[in-house]
């Protein structure tokens, strides 16, 4: 009998050490802050500090890492990474109002290195969604001579962002003024399927991370009606977040008309500061809530319920004028409702909102069709860029659901013009995200000349993954050119949009060389190179420390192969210095196959033994 108690004991072993490295954290966060003197400026409250502190107090606990760094003139760790826990949030809390923002330079560059050859923290199981957030106040500033800022810019932009997208990572961008290098920024962020927010004021900080955190965790919310919101008997418990500003007191009032008193129990946990309040209430009363003294556009109420809603996912990064497939379902204890009965008196309504700093913009409500207990819709494509939220919600029997998607607006392509030699322009098109597909992708250049003829040119593809078209220029010639994209993505062939880009013209006078700008422009001067575009003009200028570059020949391997497959962008790879499996990575896959192992093995003899 008592080798039989140990066999058990041994049995219950080997089942958690299989199991273990299957439960572990599946999202990472990791924040990056700009720690150089003009932040005293630009956050004098330090409210970058409150907006970190609100993302880990969203971040659900076990199933999250949160790490934080600052890199100004070196990088340097605030919060090594690790699982939230209350533990993590109290360490976090202490230091975060800490780090000084003195540095006079901003080496954007040497902080990704270091990020990219830090490993994975070994909480994070193998499928781990990885989110990085930069939030900077300037451009690239490394140096005096302006050629080595250019210089690391340009290998930001394509060996980095390159090494980015392919790990999958999402590089989440916030440009905290004006005069921030919005385009470099926006481009990392368009690349790497993730957001760019320009942050008007440091208070709106705070939301951009709330939306962040609500975008890569999604959870049911309850709409609220003017300020009442409708809690049913599914619900298992609920979250009250309120942003709000100094000295404000949010109040949420139960359905016996008793104020909530704010403090922490056994049915209630609470997170507050001075910028927002967090509160969190197990098996909450039945009935018309109300909350007070807040700012309803900046307050959200997520449950925990056995009734829920299930929205197919929509892409962080949308084309333009691309048409936006929805599917909608009904959730009983995490299985679709499909039964025509049970779905009868149910609706689900659809509004979509562009987000333009405290503004939001209505630009669609509908109702959506129920088919094969599902609700379907088709949005057509968008024609505005910016970030947009996408609202559902479904009613039913005394329930009321919602959930909101963000996702932002984009050009599938820059275009940009150049002189090219004495007599010659070229245009190239650049995609904006690795989600366009380039082989079953082709653009037309329409060309108008000032005597009122037009002709239409195929733009060649190269195997640099863009397109690219060199044009003769004769004197008095004066043309307008516009590139018109029939695109396809790489996750729906079928779907085919068009987007036209900005038009350009390019004209040379007399014996004069070729000008080229962007239409409208009345100097008649060439239009800044795209973020997106190569600067051959800038020799690479390797500062101490030196990193190893990946060579121009493995640079045009990478992107040959990704031309001709371009699935290949969308791989995952393991986050660490030499682009292989980590040790903790391969240790547990080990582990699981040794553990099923002794676990067929204890399996064997317990049968055995009792056979006996």
């Amino acid at each position: 009998m008592k080798r039989l108690k140990m066999k058990i004991v041994l049995l219950l072993a080997v089942l958690f050490s299989v199991w273990a490295p299957f439960s572990m954290a599946d999202t990472q966060f990791r924040v990056i802050v700009d720690a150089s003197g003009s932040m005293q400026t630009s956050d004098p409250d330090k409210l970058t500090s409150e907006a970190i502190n609100l993302l880990s107090e969203l971040a659900p606990e076990q199933t999250t890492t949160l790490g934080v760094w600052l890199f100004g003139e070196a990088p340097r760790v605030l919060l090594p990474e690790s699982v939230v826990t209350a533990d993590t949030r109290a360490t976090l809390s202490r230091s975060i109002n800490n780090y000084v923002t003195q540095d006079v330079k901003t080496d954007l560059e040497a902080i990704l290195r270091l990020l990219l050859k830090t490993p994975d923290s070994e909480s994070l199981s193998l499928e781990v969604d990885r989110h990085w957030i930069l939030v900077t106040d300037g451009f690239v500033d490394i140096s005096l001579d302006d050629n080595v800022n250019k210089a690391s810019r340009q290998r930001i932009l394509q060996e980095l962002t390159d090494e980015l997208k392919l790990r999958d990572i999402h590089l989440h961008t916030l440009s905290m003024t004006s005069y921030t290098d919005k385009a470099l920024l926006k481009a990392m962020s368009l690349r790497t399927d993730a957001t760019h927010t320009e942050v008007a004021l440091p208070i709106e900080l705070l939301d951009t991370l709330s939306l962040i955190a609500s975008q890569v965790i999604p959870n049911d919310e309850l709409p609220l009606d003017n300020n009442r919101f409708w809690v049913d008997d599914a619900v298992t418990s609920m979250t009250l977040m309120a942003l709000h500003d100094v000295g404000i007191e949010p109040e949420w009032i139960t359905p016996t008309g008793q104020q909530l008193a704010l403090q922490e129990s056994d049915k209630i946990k609470v997170a507050r500061s001075e910028y927002f309040t967090l509160v969190t209430i197990s098996d909450p009363e039945q009935g018309d809530w109300q909350v007070q003294n807040v700012d309803l556009n900046r307050t959200r109420i997520t449950v925990s319920s056995s009734l829920g809603i299930r929205s197919a996912p929509v892409a962080e990064v949308v084309f333009e004028n691309l048409p936006i497939d929805t599917s909608v379902s009904l959730l009983r204890n995490n299985q679709p409702v499909t039964e025509a009965s049970q779905l009868s008196g149910v609706q689900v309504t659809q509004s979509l909102i562009r987000l333009n700093g405290e503004r939001k913009d209505v630009v669609y409500n509908g109702v959506l069709d129920q088919v094969a207990g599902r609700f379907e819709n088709t949005l057509e494509g968008i024609h505005t860029t910016g970030t947009y939220q996408l609202v559902t919600g479904i009613s039913g029997k005394g329930f009321f659901r919602q959930s909101s998607q963000f996702f932002t607006v984009a050009p599938a392509i820059e275009l940009s013009g150049k002189q090219s030699g004495d007599d010659f322009v070229v245009f190239s098109a650049q995609p904006t995200s690795d989600t366009l597909d380039l082989l079953r992708s082709e653009i037309h250049l329409h060309l108008t000349y000032n005597n009122g003829t037009k002709s239409t040119e195929v733009m060649p593809l190269t195997l640099q993954g863009h397109w690219e078209k060199i044009i003769p220029v004769t004197s008095g010639e004066n043309v307008q050119v516009e590139a018109v994209l029939t695109g396809q993505t790489v996750s729906d062939k079928e779907k085919i949009f068009e987007y036209r880009a900005p038009k350009w013209r390019y004209q040379r006078q007399g014996a004069g060389l070729p000008q080229v700008y962007l239409d409208g422009n009345e100097q008649k001067m060439p239009a800044p190179s795209s973020a997106l575009s190569v600067d051959n003009d800038v020799n690479p200028v390797q500062i101490s420390p030196s990193f190893t570059l990946v060579s121009e020949e493995e640079a045009q391997s990478v992107e040959s192969e990704k031309i001709a497959d371009p699935s290949l962008s969308v791989k995952k790879a393991p986050l660490n210095a030499e682009s292989t499996p980590s040790s903790h990575s391969i240790g547990y896959k080990v582990a699981g196959a040794f553990g099923v192992l002794v676990l067929l093995t204890v399996v064997f003899f317990v049968f055995r033994r009792r056979k006996q």
